[in-house]
């Protein structure tokens, strides 16, 4: 996933998937996770950091008492608000598939990703992309990163 980085105030965090996890609101060691689940796409090293599977620890901050999500892909690590999986990234970048909101970097508001239809208007409800005879590919759709704050867009093709 392609997060405009000059966008949003989150940035890649130096941690690995086996690090004790953190609270991302008051910087706290003091971290009970309360459960745990992830994908089963298999594959990988047989180790956290090489885990290409999806990780979601809910934890709570003894310190302070904050709720959050620590989720991990491959050797990434990103903290997001706990309310609900696929919810606002507290840090790092999100490197999964679900729609995750971020900060905006000029005016604080909520930074959210959009797919739309090849109008770049029309939000679309799945993604179509066609394997063409010659080797290229072709997306149905597009994919923008808009502040619902500022109205500031980024259209991103690497996804």
């Amino acid at each position: 996933m392609s997060v405009p980085l000059e966008m949003v105030t989150q940035a890649r965090l130096n941690e690995l998937p086996s690090a004790a996890p953190h609270c991302p609101h008051c910087r706290s060691a003091n971290v009970r996770v309360n459960d745990c689940a992830h994908t089963l796409l298999g594959g990988g090293d047989g180790t956290r950091d090489r885990d290409p599977n999806h990780w979601w620890e809910s934890s709570r901050c003894d310190d302070c008492a904050a709720t959050f999500i620590r989720e991990t892909k491959y050797r990434d690590v990103w903290y997001t608000d706990g309310h609900q999986r696929s919810g606002r990234v507290l840090e790092g970048i999100a490197t999964c598939f679900e729609s995750y909101s971020y900060t905006c970097t000029r005016c604080a508001g909520v930074v959210e990703r959009d797919h739309t239809k090849l109008d770049g208007v029309s939000l679309v409800d799945s993604l179509g992309t066609r394997w063409n005879d010659d080797g290229t590919v072709t997306r149905d759709y597009r994919t923008f990163y808009r502040c619902r704050g500022c109205n500031w867009e980024i259209e991103v093709t690497d996804e």
